[in-house]
């Protein structure tokens, strides 16, 4: 999906963030990143497997399986939870939280349904809205999206 505006404009309510577009989700949950995307990240453009991290709702971050050693240290000091066993609780959240997400070389993402429910984009046609940060990935729901924009006063509108 193309806004016709110039790909990477800055996002005045986050200056570090530079929006790049909205990427329809098309039947089987996939979605395709823009080149602009993936230059400069060897891991967006290699074709491997990437981690997504479920934020708060409206935002997952892409981030290379190679770190994926450092999220399971990272998970190991998650909250336990309500349950009565802690190490179950622990294993749901994961679950629920980090999801491997198939990736191919010419940008093609197939994101869980975790992943879509969460951005708000299961319904079909779905849309989700990519941004990135220097070396972050993120894709945002619209209500993200719009909330961003909003804060940034800014005249823009979403496709």
């Amino acid at each position: 999906m193309r806004t016709g505006r110039p790909l990477g404009w800055p996002l005045k309510g986050s200056p570090d963030w530079a929006f790049i577009d909205g990427l329809e989700v098309a039947g089987g949950e996939r979605v395709t990143l823009p080149a602009e995307v993936r230059s400069g990240l060897p891991w967006l453009a290699v074709g491997q497997d990437v981690l997504s991290v479920l934020e708060e709702h409206g935002r997952v971050r892409l981030i290379d399986m190679a770190h994926r050693e450092t999220v399971s240290a990272r998970m190991q000091e998650l909250p336990t939870g309500e349950l009565h066993d802690p190490s179950a609780s622990r294993l749901l959240t994961i679950q629920y939280r980090y999801r491997r997400v198939a990736s191919w070389s010419d940008g093609r993402l197939v994101l869980p349904l975790t992943v879509t429910a969460h951005l708000d984009a299961v319904s079909q046609p779905g849309v989700v809205y990519i941004a990135r940060a220097a070396e972050r990935v993120e894709l945002w729901s619209r209500a993200t999206t719009e909330e961003v924009l909003l804060r940034g006063d800014s005249d823009r509108d979403l496709p």
